[in-house]
């Protein structure tokens, strides 16, 4: 190998070492989504920790906010053509818009993700106390925010990052044998021998019948 091949090699190494080291940063650098409980308006209780393992869009949005209405047309197409690859929509109404008035925008424009009234403005509150609509939240398949957004995002860029985060795959391999429930081990010292193999076995079984044959 001579010395230009050689240099070349290690700049390869280092480079590749840099892009390794990057990527880890803005990863563990991301913070955790917090972990909120919630009721939808067709009365599904549950939390955004169940959501893992999907990317999800919190969308913070109130029937008296112009660009909410603009932008609602544009959530909906990105819900409809991510959601059957993981993604999850939450329309967050805001704690001061009325209830009824929730209800009628999201059936009359036949909204198809999860809506939820924030009634007490805890959820709000939990996402860094949110207070300009729309204001919206990309969190990742580990529950880790990737973007915050006030105003309406740029769809574009956005469904970029969606696409990105969706190829990623849940969980990571070096975590794929975390959670698996250990294999029952047998206590050596009260299970008793090993049984033998089963050809062993069933060798066995007809030996004990052709004697008992020939006895009687």
């Amino acid at each position: 190998m001579n010395r230009f091949a050689l240099i070349r090699n290690v700049l390869a190494v280092v480079f590749g070492l840099a892009l390794a080291a990057t990527a880890a940063y803005v990863f563990l650098s991301r913070p955790p989504a917090p972990e909120v409980e919630y009721v939808t308006l067709d009365g599904e209780a549950t939390s955004t920790q169940r959501l893992r393992g999907k990317v999800v869009y919190v969308n913070f949005w109130a029937t008296s906010c112009a660009t909410c209405v603009k932008e609602m047309p544009d959530l909906v197409k990105t819900y409809e053509r991510y959601a059957p690859r993981g993604f999850e929509l939450l329309a967050v109404a805001m704690e001061y818009d009325p209830p009824e008035y929730v209800v009628n925008y999201t059936r009359k424009h036949g909204l198809p993700f999860k809506v939820v009234l924030d009634k007490d403005g805890s959820i709000a509150a939990a996402f860094g106390g949110v207070r300009l609509t729309p204001t919206a939240v990309l969190i990742d398949k580990r529950g880790r925010i990737l973007s915050r957004f006030v105003g309406e995002p740029d769809f574009a860029s956005l469904h970029a990052t969606i696409e990105r985060e969706l190829a990623r795959r849940w969980p990571p391999m070096q975590n794929l044998t975390k959670g698996r429930p250990m294999k029952h081990r047998r206590n050596s010292s009260s299970a008793g021998p090993p049984r033998p193999p089963a050809a062993q076995r069933h060798r066995r079984d007809r030996a004990v019948r052709s004697r008992l044959q020939w006895t009687s």
